[in-house]
Order: structure tokens, then C-alpha cells, then sequence
């Protein structure tokens, strides 16, 4: 179970630089354009599996029962998560959750880089563990590299357009240059 618990109150773009993207000399419409930007970067981060500004999350993992079992010793000594939306920024935390409802800390462990989504490697436990981990570009709408920036830029000036897509952001997909821009950043989906 994968929860985002913290999410910057910053948007990707700003109001000024959107109204400039639209061509927009008045205020009439800045309420509207708002939610244009919360929706344009939200399905930004969906179809990337990325997270734009900085966020933490809480990952709840539980090691999946193998049938038949596995063979492999290698395979049974140690567990490798995947932590979804990265870049990952920084692992804040890795208990174990006890029977007891105590967590206990697992201090041993070691993170895998070179898959398109990091992964987090430890002993083998049979109890569910909790990661908490900070991912993101960073702090600031100038850190989430200028082309995502743009894509964001694309996507709200198609929902400006064209009112309704906001009921179905899925068609923005169809959009041949942001899914050119979009799909050079764009993770593997988990299982």
C-alpha cells in the first residue's frame, strides 16, 4: 500500500507564467486557472509515475507468499522493494511492523539505482515493513526540469481550449508532442 503523506503546497507553474503561455492580459479567469494547473500537473505525475515537486510517501510492504516455494536461497535472504514516483531524494525511514504494533528499526539495508525505479534491498523479514521515503525534482517549480515544465505548460493550454477534456485528462495522451515530451520521463508501471 503506497500513500502520499506530505505534498508542498507550491505549483509546478505559476499563475504568471501559465497567463503568459495563454496569452492572457487579465485577471477575469485566474481563479479557473488554478485547478487548469493542479489537473495539468497531476496528470503529468500520474503518466510519468514521477513526482514532480518534493513529496513523502509511506510505503507498506508485505513479502508475498511463493507457490510453490522458492528454490533459490539467494532468492529467500534478502527483499528487494521498488519505491514508486521517483527521483528518490532521500529514505527517511525502514521499520519493521511487529505483531505488537511496535515498529522496529532495520538499519541494514541498501539501495539499488540502476533500474528506472529505485529499489530498496534488506535481510528477508516476514513481517510487513514500513518505508517512508522523500522523492522529487525539489523544493521549487524550477527544479522539475524545464521540458516537464513545458509538457505542464501544453496540457493547460489544451484544457483552456478545449473545457471538457478536464472530464477525461486521458485524452491529452493524445496529444502527439506532449506524449513525445512526457514518454522520455515516463517509469514502468509496477505490477
Amino acid at each position: 500500500m503506497l500513500i502520499r503523506i506530505k505534498v508542498l503546497e507550491v505549483l509546478p507553474v505559476g499563475i504568471s507564467e501559465v497567463k503568459a503561455h495563454l496569452r492572457l492580459d487579465h485577471a477575469h479567469e485566474d481563479e479557473y486557472l488554478h485547478p487548469l494547473i493542479q489537473a495539468s500537473a497531476s496528470f503529468v505525475e500520474e503518466y510519468l509515475g514521477r513526482s514532480l515537486l518534493t513529496q513523502v510517501w509511506r510505503l507498506i510492504w508485505e513479502k508475498q507468499k511463493a507457490y510453490p516455494p522458492l528454490i533459490s536461497t539467494e532468492e529467500m535472504d534478502v527483499c528487494s522493494v521498488p519505491l514508486p514516483y521517483p527521483p528518490l531524494r532521500s529514505i527517511l525511514s525502514v521499520n519493521r511492523l511487529m505483531p505488537t504494533g511496535e515498529k522496529q528499526p532495520i538499519r541494514r539495508h541498501r539501495l539499488e539505482l540502476n533500474h528506472q525505479v529505485p529499489r530498496l534491498v534488506f535481510a528477508d523479514v516476514s513481517e510487513p515493513v514500513e518505508i517512508e521515503y522523500e522523492s522529487g525534482y525539489g523544493d521549487r517549480p524550477n527544479d522539475i526540469p524545464s521540458v516537464l515544465r513545458q509538457a505542464i505548460l501544453i496540457c493547460i493550454a489544451d484544457f483552456y481550449e478545449h473545457r471538457s477534456s478536464l472530464q477525461n485528462p486521458a485524452s491529452l495522451v493524445h496529444n502527439s508532442l506532449v506524449r513525445e515530451i512526457l514518454d522520455t520521463y515516463r517509469t514502468l508501471r509496477l505490477p
